[in-house]
Order: C-alpha cells, then sequence, then structure tokens
C-alpha cells in the first residue's frame, strides 16, 4: 500500500512490530506518526537507510498498543502531516480482546505516558518525579561503592548517557538507567571474572542482583522499581573498547579517543561521563544518534560486540545462587529428603550435590549420617557452615565450595572427599539436573559415574516436561531443562551405570508457595 503525497509503506505487522519506509528526496530524517483512529499515539524518525536512494526506514514496537485496539480501530501511520495509512491486512489475530477503551488510552497519553521503545506504556522518564529522584539516588550508591572499593568510575552509558549528551536529560521513551565502567584489564575473561566478583561484593552489601550475559541488573534493595544495568567495557590489546553488549556505530572509539572523564547534569544531580562523549555516543548509536529514534532496536541495529566478555550459564548460574541465598532464610528439609531416608539400605556416607543451604544434608546428619557437600553459591556455602556450628551436639557434616561442572576441578574435589574407606555411597541430587544443559548433565554424570563403585545409590528429583506449561513462583531462573523422565531413565541404565530401583511421578512432591511442580523421583543403584 502506498500514501502517493508521502510516498509512505507499511512493510511488515507483527505482534511485537510495525516496520515501514518512507522515499524521501534529501537526507532528512523524516518524523512518522504511528495511530490509532487518527489519534497519534507514538512517532519516531524515519532516517536513511541507503545513501542515494531516498529510502528512510522507520519502526514501532507495539507490544502494548493491543491491550487498546478492538476490530472497530485503524491502526495506521503517518509521515510529514499527511493522512494515515492504514494496515489494511488482516489482523484479527493479533488483536486479541482489548483489555481497555481506546479513551483511556487518549487520557493516558495526555496525563504524560507514552510507549517506551519496547512497545510498553509508561510514564515519560521526563515526568516520572519519583523516579527521577530514586534512580539518581541509586546511581550515586553505586557510584561511590565502586569508586571506594575498586577505584572505578561508574558512568552513565548507552541510553541514558545518549540522553545526557542529546538533550541533557533523560529520554522520555527510555525505559531503565544504564551504566558502565571501563575495566583496567585488557583480557576479556578477566573482565567477567572482574564483572562477577562485582556483583558478589554489591550482593554483600544488600543489594539485589542478576546476573546477565553483558552487564548485571542492580536494584535497589527498598525499591526494586529501581533498577541500573552496569556493563563492563574495556580497550583491547588494539587500543580499541570493546563493548560486550554490543554497538550500533561502524567507527571505533580507541585510546587515543579517550580523554578521561567529566561530568554532565541529570535532574540537577551530576553523573559521570567520558570527556567530550560525542566519539563515544557515536560508537555506540552510529553517525546519526542525534536524530532522536524511539523505534531503535538493538535486535536489529546492532553492528558489533563481543562475546568473549560475556557471562557464560555457569557464571550466571553463579551469581543467582549467590543472590538468591545471600536474601533467602533457610527452608525445612524437604518432602524428598524425609521419602530418601526412610528407604531400605541407605548407605550411612552421603554426597549432597548443590546442598544449598544444607537443610536437607543436616537433617542426614541430624539422623546419623556422614555428609559432605558442595554448592557453587559462597553464600549456600557459609549458611550450611553456620547451620553446623550452631547444631547443639556433634555432626559429621563438611561443606566445599566449587563449581558443579564436571570440569577436572569438580573431578578432583568429588575424588578427594565424597569417599571414605570401602563403605558405599549415596549421591543425593535435589533440584539439580533440570538447572543444568543436557551437556552440564553429561558431564556431571560422567564425574559420579568415575568416582562411584558397584552398591552405591543415587537419587534424583526433577522437573519434567510435565511441568513446562505449570505457572512459576519464580521464572527468574538463569536457566530451566524440562527432562523427559522415560529418556532419562535410559540414560541412567545405559551411559551412567545406574539401575532405577524406585520412580515416582507426579504433583504433590515439591509444593513451594503457590507452586505444585510436577516432578520426578528416581532411585538407582550402580551396576
Amino acid at each position: 500500500m502506498e500514501n502517493v503525497a508521502a510516498q509512505l509503506r507499511i512493510e511488515s505487522l507483527d505482534k511485537s512490530t510495525l516496520s515501514g519506509s518512507v522515499s524521501a528526496t534529501d537526507n532528512a530524517p523524516v518524523r512518522v506518526e504511528l495511530t490509532l483512529d487518527g489519534l497519534r499515539v507514538a512517532s519516531t524518525w524515519a532516517t536513511r537507510a541507503v545513501p542515494d536512494m531516498g529510502v528512510h526506514l522507520f519502526r514501532f514496537n507495539l507490544r502494548d498498543i493491543w491491550k487498546y485496539c478492538s476490530s472497530s480501530r485503524q491502526l495506521g501511520v503517518r509521515a510529514a502531516g499527511e493522512q494515515p495509512v492504514p494496515h489494511e491486512d488482516h489482523i484479527e489475530e493479533l488483536r486479541g480482546l482489548p483489555l481497555f477503551p481506546a479513551e483511556k488510552l487518549q487520557a493516558l497519553l495526555e496525563d504524560g505516558f507514552i510507549f517506551n521503545q519496547f512497545g510498553r506504556l509508561q510514564l515519560s522518564k521526563l515526568k516520572d518525579v519519583q523516579w527521577r529522584t530514586g534512580i539518581l539516588d541509586l546511581y550515586a550508591r553505586l557510584a561511590d561503592f565502586l569508586e571506594e572499593r575498586y577505584a572505578i568510575k561508574l558512568i552513565v552509558c548507552y541510553g541514558t548517557m545518549l540522553g545526557a549528551v542529546r538533550g541533557g536529560d533523560f529520554i522520555g521513551h527510555d525505559h531503565d538507567f544504564d551504566a558502565a565502567y571501563i575495566s583496567n584489564s585488557q583480557d576479556p575473561v578477566s573482565c567477567r571474572t572482574e564483572l562477577m566478583r562485582i556483583a558478589r561484593d554489591l550482593i554483600a552489601e544488600g543489594f539485589k542482583v542478576t546476573a546477565r550475559r553483558t552487564c548485571i541488573w542492580v536494584y535497589d534493595p527498598t525499591n526494586t522499581s529501581l533498577k541500573i544495568d552496569i556493563f563492563h567495557l574495556f580497550f583491547d590489546e588494539e587500543g580499541v573498547l570493546q563493548f560486550p553488549f554490543g554497538v550500533a556505530g561502524p567507527r571505533p572509539f580507541t585510546l587515543s579517543d579517550f580523554k578521561g572523564y567529566d561530568e554532565a547534569i541529570l535532574n540537577d544531580r551530576a553523573v559521570n561521563i567520558v570527556d567530550d562523549p560525542r566519539l563515544f555516543v557515536e560508537r555506540i548509536y552510529g553517525p546519526s544518534w542525534g536524530t532522536p529514534n524511539p523505534g531503535f532496536n538493538w535486535d536489529k541495529d546492532r553492528l558489533s560486540d563481543n562475546k568473549d566478555a560475556w557471562l557464560v550459564l555457569s557464571e550466571r548460574a553463579e551469581i543467582y545462587w549467590d543472590a538468591y541465598y545471600g536474601l533467602k532464610d533457610p527452608t525445612p528439609p524437604s518432602d524428598f529428603a524425609h521419602m530418601v531416608i526412610k528407604l531400605p539400605d541407605i548407605p550411612d556416607r552421603i554426597v549432597d550435590i548443590c546442598c544449598g543451604h544444607g537443610a536437607d544434608m543436616l537433617m542426614f546428619a541430624e539422623v546419623g549420617k556422614s555428609v559432605v557437600g558442595y554448592d557453587g553459591s559462597i553464600n549456600a556455602v557459609k549458611a550450611v557452615k553456620r547451620g553446623v556450628s550452631s547444631y547443639s551436639g556433634r555432626l559429621d557434616a563438611e561443606v566445599h565450595h566449587g563449581t558443579i561442572d564436571g570440569t577436572d576441578g569438580f573431578r578432583r574435589l568429588l575424588a578427594d572427599t565424597a569417599r571414605r574407606g570401602d563403605e558405599p555411597i549415596m549421591f543425593y541430587l535435589r533440584f539439580v539436573l533440570h538447572a543444568l544443559s543436557d551437556r552440564g548433565e553429561r558431564a556431571l554424570m560422567s564425574a559420579i559415574r568415575e568416582v562411584s563403585r558397584p552398591g552405591d545409590v543415587i537419587a534424583f528429583e526433577f522437573r519434567t516436561t510435565k511441568d513446562e506449561e505449570r505457572k512459576k513462583n519464580n521464572n527468574k531462573a538463569p536457566f530451566r531443562r524440562y527432562i523427559d523422565v522415560d529418556a532419562f531413565l535410559g540414560r541412567l541404565h545405559k551411559s551412567y551405570k545406574f539401575r532405577p530401583q524406585v520412580v515416582q511421578e507426579g504433583n504433590g512432591f515439591a509444593r513451594f508457595g503457590r507452586e505444585d511442580a510436577h516432578v520426578a523421583r528416581v532411585i538407582g543403584k550402580r551396576r
């Protein structure tokens, strides 16, 4: 479809995105508006895509628009003050049932609400006084912490820096606060280790922290609606600044471009930026960074990144569990532990892999078992040690910190600490398997197979494929795999050398809050 005057075309539409193009005779960006029955609900700039071709591209992210878009409403776009171009394809399957009348949307827009860069409706960051004050308080606390602890300068970055440099304020449609630091290391692995250390120290200070591949999310512990993304940057051996998350600009930012640090003002508060930041911003967003573009989308506009500095799954999981056990009080022993301890012929030596707070392993020790636990979270290990030291009697229990990943380090730890003499062992793995990838499962079970002997016992409880669609209390775990029970039983017998003895499957075994997971319980014996 085409508007002759504006020469605007809608190229594609799906549940999340509407994109199109505008033909123009010069390089100047073209203002494009998204409309609902002629009401302007969002706007962006169409920018030149191909030199000398006269084609400007635009994109709108749509997610929340469908809450107001009934079958009688017409979604369209318009450019340069022209009449809206309707989207004439059948989009009923995208609309669903509107949750709110369009009149409510108009009232919200008049009150300063806008659609953010992900298509979510929010109060403009230019008008959200409570958020502006709270987020800058959080930034000041984090900046002081990193300066004092690591001599690191926490600068504003990405969208927050773009707003500060381009307009001296936040960007209204932005959804968060971006910050970064430039590491003193030139090695991506060392930079990852440094970011992990910073995350742990922040957790120890009481902050809530979530590790992502390319940054950490740090929340105000008293108000988790306030979140700052901290990205790790570093100059490589050739003096080029590396952005693990990525950039949309082609020109490198080098050591010769870096002039040190300066300050900018946001909401009458000082924030750190790089000195003379224009080249820095151009590296992130490209040469057209001076033109607002609410339709900017990293998934489509990113030109490069540095995956060597991405936090891998095991590192993200380590931070997740450190944060989890740092904030969570110990829970009572699990129903699975009570079931296992009642089984006949349970070995006197129990190895609890991923023991968490240690509630199960301490219960085993209280009934006279000799128990050794392992966990990748230092906070979990500390919790177990507190539990052992606070017990009034003597417990035959020890705990070790180590990544449960099947590497040589874990194999040595398992070989050195698991077995005492010739007595049999029970390997206890509750809610472990579904937190591992297929490869992680094979590595862990390979290590267990090597140290185990005929007569040893293994006990599993894990989420099954039937649990995948059920509601969860917590969907923020870095990884969760749902396991086909029959396929696992085949692997257990054929590859891992344990013969299944007890198999139970269903709900009611692992209730937690409002969640009733569908789990399998498997007891096997080494053959």
